[in-house]
C-alpha cells in the first residue's frame, strides 16, 4: 500500500523535467490525469479517515446511552418485579375471599336447607296440634250436644257402684287432661321448631352479611389488583420501548462498524488505485531521467570537444565544487531524532500500510532547513500532500526532497550551496506535528537517505 503524502511528490517531479539537461519535455495528457485523480483520492481518503475518527466517538456517545438505558432497564425491571409480587399477593387474598365465599355460601345453603326442613316440622305440628286441638273440641262439643246433664247421669246410672262411678268419671277426666297435655306438648314443639327457625334464620342473615362484606373485599381488591395490572402493563410497555431504543442503539453501533470498515476498504482500494497510478508516473519519470542522462552526456561530449580551456577551466572549477560537496557527502538537514525511518510503515494520518520513500526529523517548528547538498532549486511550491516542499537537483539524476516547510527561504532556478537556510520546519500538508520529511532520490528511485547523511 503506498504512503499517499508521497504521491504528490513524484506528481511535482514531473515538473522537474523542465530543469533537467538542455531539453524540456512535456507530460503526457495520462500523468495529469492521473494527478487529479490521486489528488481527489486524497481528499476523499482523508473524508473517509476523518469519518472513521468520528465513528468511535459516536459508537462511544451511544454505547453511553445504552449504559443509561440498561440502568433504567434495571429499575423498571425491579419495578415489574414488584408490581408482579403485588399482583400475586393480591390474587392470592382474592382467592382466599372466594373461598371463604365458597365456604360462607355452603353454610347459607346448609343452614337454609335446616330451615326448609325446620318449616317443614313446625308445619307438621301446626296441623297435628290442629287436629288434636279439633279432636278435643269434638269430644268436648259431643259432650255438650249430648246433654252433659244426661251424660254425667247415664255414667251414674250405668255404675254398678260408686267405685265404678269414680273411676270412669276419672278416666274421663284423664282422656281430656291427656288430650290438652298432647295439644300443650304439640304447641311447645312448635315453638320450639318456631325458636330454632329463628336462629337459623339469624344466623343465615348474619352469613349473608358476613358473604356481602366478603363481596365487598373481593371487589375491592379486584380493583387494586385491575390498577396493578394496568401500572405493570405501563411499566411493561416502558420496558418494552427500551428494550426497542437498545437494539436499534446496538444496531447503529455495528452499522456505524460496518461503515467503518466499509470506508477502511474504501480507503484502500483508493490507495491501491493511487499506487497504481504512481507506478505508472514513476515509469514516466524514469524515462524522462534516462532522456535527460543520454541529452547531457551528447551536450558534455560535444561540448568537450568545441571547449575553450577559459570554459574548460570554469567547467572544471564548477565540477570540482560539485565534487567537493560529493566528497563531503550529505549533511543532515536539520537538527533532531529520526522520529519515522525510511522503510515500511502504518500511515500516521490514513492508518494504511505502506512504504515511508524519507526519513521524519522531529525538529521544532521553525528551525531552519539547510540544503544538504549544493544544487539547483527545481521545485519550490506547495503540494497538498507535503504542504511547502523544495526540490534540489545536484546533477546526475541526483535529488534531495525538503518536505513540509513552515516557510521556503529560496526560489525555483536558484543555485544554493550546501548547509544554506532553504527553507524553515513547518506542519503544512498531510503531517501529524512540526517535522522535516526528507528524501533523496537517484535517477528517480528513493533510497535511505541515513546511508548518505555524514
Amino acid at each position: 500500500m503506498i504512503k499517499k503524502r508521497y504521491l504528490s511528490f513524484l506528481l511535482s517531479l514531473t515538473l522537474i523535467t523542465s530543469f533537467w539537461g538542455t531539453a524540456a519535455y512535456a507530460a503526457p495528457s495520462y500523468v495529469e490525469e492521473r494527478e487529479k485523480q490521486i489528488e481527489k483520492n486524497n481528499q476523499k481518503v482523508k473524508e473517509l479517515q476523518q469519518r472513521n475518527k468520528e465513528i468511535p466517538k459516536i459508537q462511544d456517545k451511544i454505547q453511553k446511552d445504552i449504559s443509561s438505558i440498561q440502568g433504567e432497564l434495571n429499575d423498571k425491571g425491579k419495578e415489574l418485579e414488584k408490581s408482579n409480587k403485588q399482583i400475586d399477593s393480591c390474587t392470592e387474598k382474592i382467592s382466599s375471599v372466594q373461598n371463604n365465599i365458597k365456604k360462607l355460601q355452603s353454610n347459607i345453603n346448609n343452614i337454609e336447607s335446616n330451615i326448609k326442613e325446620k318449616t317443614k316440622e313446625i308445619e307438621k305440628k301446626e296441623i297435628e296440634r290442629k287436629e288434636k286441638e279439633e279432636l278435643l273440641g269434638e269430644r268436648l262439643r259431643g259432650m255438650y250436644i249430648s246433654n252433659p246433664y244426661n251424660s254425667i247421669i247415664e255414667i251414674i246410672l250405668e255404675s254398678n257402684s260408686f267405685s265404678d262411678l269414680i273411676s270412669k268419671a276419672t278416666n274421663i277426666s284423664m282422656i281430656i287432661k291427656s288430650d290438652k297435655e298432647l295439644i300443650k306438648e304439640v304447641e311447645d314443639m312448635r315453638a320450639g321448631l318456631q325458636s330454632e327457625k329463628k336462629k337459623l334464620e339469624d344466623q343465615s342473615q348474619n352469613l349473608l352479611k358476613e358473604k356481602a362484606e366478603l363481596q365487598s373485599n373481593k371487589s375491592e381488591l379486584e380493583n387494586q389488583k385491575k390498577i396493578l395490572v394496568g401500572e405493570k402493563n405501563s411499566k411493561q410497555s416502558i420496558v418494552t420501548q427500551l428494550n426497542s431504543m437498545e437494539s436499534q442503539k446496538k444496531d447503529m453501533i455495528n452499522k456505524l462498524g460496518s461503515e467503518k470498515k466499509k470506508n477502511q476498504d474504501e480507503v484502500s482500494e483508493l490507495v491501491a488505485f493511487s499506487e497504481s497510478a504512481r507506478n505508472e508516473i514513476d515509469s514516466f519519470i524514469r524515462e524522462q531521467i534516462n532522456k535527460d542522462k543520454n541529452n547531457n552526456s551528447s551536450n558534455n561530449s560535444n561540448s568537450n570537444n568545441s571547449s575553450n580551456n577559459s570554459n574548460n577551466s570554469s567547467n572544471n572549477s564548477n565540477n570540482n565544487s560539485s565534487q567537493t560537496d560529493n566528497s563531503s557527502g550529505y549533511l543532515r538537514p536539520t537538527s533532531g531524532p529520526i522520529t519515522c525511518p525510511y522503510g515500511p510503515r502504518i500511515h500516521p494520518i490514513t492508518g494504511a500500510k505502506g512504504f515511508h520513500t524519507g526519513v521524519d526529523i522531529g525538529a521544532g517548528f521553525g528551525a531552519p532547513i539547510k540544503a544538504s547538498k549544493g544544487g539547483q532549486v527545481v521545485f519550490a511550491g506547495s503540494n497538498y500532500i507535503y504542504g511547502n516542499m523544495i526540490i534540489l537537483s545536484h546533477g546526475n539524476g541526483v535529488q534531495t526532497v525538503y518536505a513540509h516547510a513552515s516557510s521556503l527561504s529560496v526560489s525555483a532556478g536558484q543555485q544554493v550551496k550546501q548547509g544554506q537556510v532553504i527553507a524553515r520546519v513547518g506542519s503544512t500538508g498531510m503531517s501529524t506535528g512540526p517535522h522535516l520529511h526528507f528524501e533523496i532520490r537517484i535517477n528517480g528511485n528513493t533510497v535511505n537517505p541515513m546511508s548518505y547523511i555524514n
